[in-house]
Parts: C-alpha cells; sequence; structure tokens
C-alpha cells in the first residue's frame, strides 16, 4: 500500500534519507498535526500508530471509533483486541504504561530499527523518561531517536495533488467566510456610532462569527478552533478572539483570524 499511496511514498523517501526505520505516533489525532497527517484528518482520541518504512503499518484505535479508522485507509485493529488494559492495570508509576504499551506495539508489527515518536502527550520529550525509554527500546531491537527535524515537519511541506485540491477547496471556504463578514456588515445601517441590521437589531461581534461559521458549514468546513473577530483596542491584542456581547461600532478596525478545518 506505501508504495502506491504519495503521500506514503514520500514519507518513506524522507526515512530513508534520515537513516529512520519507524515512526511511532500516539495520542489524540486533531492534537497532533503529524498525527493527523498521516491518518487524512480522522479524529482518533488516545490511538496509536506504528509505521515501518516501505512496510508494515498497523492503527489502533478506540472501538467506537472504527468508522473513522476505516477511513484512514490503513490496516487497523480495535483497541480492545490488545492488552492495552492488562497492561494499565499493572502500571505503578508514570511512564511504566506508555513504556510496555509502546514496546508492546512496536513488537506486535516486529519493529526493528531506529524509531522516532511523535505523541501528544509530551511523554517523548522529558527527560526524565527517554532514558528508560531507550533502554526498554534496547531489549526489543528498537534505537530511539530524538530528532532535531522531525520528519514528518519535512513530510507535510510536500504536497501531493490531492491536498493541494483540499487546500483551493479550503480557501474557497474561508474565502466565503470572510465575504458574509463583509456582506453581513455592509448591509447595516449606523444608529449614532452602532450599526444595526435590517432588522433593527445591534450588531455584535458574536453574530459576525456566526455567518462566518454558516459560511464556512455550506462549503463542507468546520469552525473547531474558534474564530477571532476583535474591533477596536481588542484586535490590536494578539490572540483576543473579540467580546462576543460587544456591538460593531463605526470608524473602528475589526481583525478577523478563521481557522477553517
Amino acid at each position: 500500500m506505501a508504495a502506491k499511496d504519495p503521500l506514503h511514498a514520500h514519507v518513506d523517501t524522507l526515512m530513508a534519507e534520515r537513516k529512520l526505520d519507524v515512526l511511532l505516533l500516539t495520542g489524540n489525532t486533531p492534537e497532533n498535526p503529524n498525527f493527523w497527517y498521516l491518518v487524512k484528518g480522522q479524529k482518533l482520541e488516545a490511538a496509536t500508530l506504528v509505521y515501518k518504512r516501505g512496510g508494515k503499518q498497523l492503527l489502533i484505535a478506540g472501538d467506537m471509533e472504527r468508522d473513522c479508522a476505516a477511513m484512514t485507509d490503513l490496516p487497523w485493529i480495535p483497541r480492545s483486541a490488545t492488552p492495552a488494559m492488562k497492561i494499565a492495570a499493572k502500571a505503578k508509576k508514570p511512564g511504566d504504561y506508555q513504556l510496555e504499551w509502546l514496546s508492546w506495539v512496536l513488537k506486535k508489527v516486529r519493529a526493528k530499527g531506529k524509531v522516532a515518536i511523535y505523541g501528544s502527550g509530551g511523554l517523548e520529550n522529558q527527560m526524565s523518561w527517554l532514558p528508560r525509554a531507550k533502554r526498554a527500546f534496547k531489549q526489543i531491537d528498537c534505537e530511539l531517536v530524538v530528532e532535531k527535524s522531525p520528519v514528518l515537519n519535512a513530510a507535510r511541506d510536500i504536497k501531493t495533488e490531492a491536498e493541494i485540491e483540499r487546500i483551493r477547496f479550503a480557501g474557497i471556504g474561508t474565502k466565503a467566510a470572510f465575504d458574509a463578514i463583509r456582506r453581513t456588515i455592509g448591509g447595516c445601517h449606523a444608529k449614532g456610532r452602532t450599526l444595526h441590521t435590517s432588522k433593527g437589531e445591534p450588531l455584535t461581534i458574536a453574530m459576525l462569527k456566526s455567518v462566518a461559521d454558516v459560511a464556512m458549514a455550506k462549503h463542507g468546513l468546520a469552525n473547531v478552533h474558534g474564530s477571532i473577530v476583535a474591533q477596536g483596542e481588542e484586535g490590536g491584542v494578539p490572540h483576543n478572539a473579540g467580546t462576543n456581547t460587544r456591538t460593531v461600532k463605526t470608524g473602528l478596525p475589526i481583525v478577523c483570524d478563521i481557522f477553517p478545518k
């Protein structure tokens, strides 16, 4: 499968250049861009993926997420078919479960060689955990490496034709959201310094966020991160999302930042 999939093919090429044999990904896919990338945007919680260069790949996901797991086009098994619960029950101190679980997953696919870990829990970057992990992996003929520049970051820079098309698709929906905000403001009239809708209601920041969300939804996009629509002094503060109940005034700039998925 890997040789036929352009996404996996260039991941394999980059792994070969860096002499990496295995990628091990853990955690919630929406919180881990590299995991999200390899599962083609499917939302999975507490999932694990072992990705062998040019060889076997195995995704382990929760039973309730079987439809999402199937849509990744990766070979997968439900967590209930693994000893995950038994391993968790035996864990006595922080990190024990992760070490035993990841070791089991690597043995499951007979992985060998240099392994890089991508996790949303942060354990893969904790200095106290890394030496233990290196010792545990060495026992199963695997060498844990800490990448200076993650191979999957480089892989994500290379876009397949399908990915380019999805970017275009998202761009159309994003523009529609901005257009909806602009039209809504343009369709209002001022009473004093406050804008009012054609129904006579004061226009609020929440209303502008809402029309953007509706426009994105019509184009198959979801606002999972939340939008920034901030006016006046709020727009001058980084990551200020804007006060929803604030009414829109004339003469004040509005900063809009939209994060569709």
